[in-house]
């Protein structure tokens, strides 16, 4: 592995800064987008060692670009600034540990878990805020529904890819998740729940799916991880629902 340690901290480091400009700077979000992903861009290119022009160099970027993407969106609709500045630090320390680990010999198990974790928080941060623009500002969710599936068809390609499974096998599996997303996100738009319960819904149907065609696309799966997913999968949305005034 090559000496890049200071590019495993300047590229934290980078993203801190640019998400805490936003905070005091909300009418600069696109120009911080677009310098957030640059700068992702330049740092994985400094410590990935694949070409830009690769496959794999885009696959390995999509995970920190739309968790940090997700995080600067949904840190607009959150009502206080110290909530705020505890997911800037949390983008900044996934970040850290994504690049640390990113070109190590022997970092499947961890970029195996921190896809399917990152995964699960970047669809729950990019759920909440598109039914959070529905709420407070009456936006139609057409344009974002169709945004939630480029998204959901991202996340899960990467997951994949993590994984080590062939885009020819989960090919189909990754259409058929994205329309039991769009499915779901489209039923859940028409109940009186809040954005972040509605986010949490998807993100956990989203996980459910994904920990049940995992390790049937490897031939592990069995009956104890079926029951183990779906009782806790749907356990937990249970939660989510009793835990709300809607009921």
């Amino acid at each position: 592995m090559k000496n890049d340690f200071i590019f495993i901290f300047l590229a934290p480091s980078t993203t801190l800064l640019l998400l805490e400009i936003l905070s005091f700077k909300p009418n600069l979000f696109f120009w911080i987008l677009a310098s957030l992903s640059l700068a992702l861009v330049f740092f994985l290119k400094k410590i990935d060692g694949h070409s830009l022009f690769s496959l794999e160099f885009w696959l390995n970027l999509i995970l920190p670009l739309l968790f940090v993407l997700s995080i600067a969106g949904y840190s607009l609709i959150l009502p206080s600034r110290m909530a705020a500045q505890t997911i800037f630090i949390v983008a900044a320390i996934f970040v850290f540990y994504y690049f640390k680990n990113i070109n190590r010999e022997n970092n499947g198990p961890f970029l195996e878990n921190i896809s399917s974790y990152g995964g699960f928080l970047i669809l729950f941060f990019s759920f909440s805020l598109f039914y959070g623009l529905k709420s407070f500002l009456g936006a139609p969710m057409l344009h974002p529904i169709a945004a939630s599936m480029i998204l959901t068809a991202l996340v899960v390609t990467e997951v994949f890819w993590m994984n080590r499974i062939s885009f020819r096998s989960a090919a189909p599996y990754i259409i058929l998740i994205c329309l039991i997303i769009l499915q779901l996100s489209w039923s859940l738009y028409f109940l009186s729940l809040g954005h972040n319960f509605l986010g949490l819904i998807l993100a956990i149907s989203y996980y459910i799916a994904i920990g049940v065609v995992k390790p049937f696309l490897r031939g592990a799966l069995t009956r104890k991880t079926i029951k183990l997913y779906l009782i806790c999968g749907f356990g937990a949305i249970l939660a989510v629902l009793l835990s709300t005034k809607w009921l």
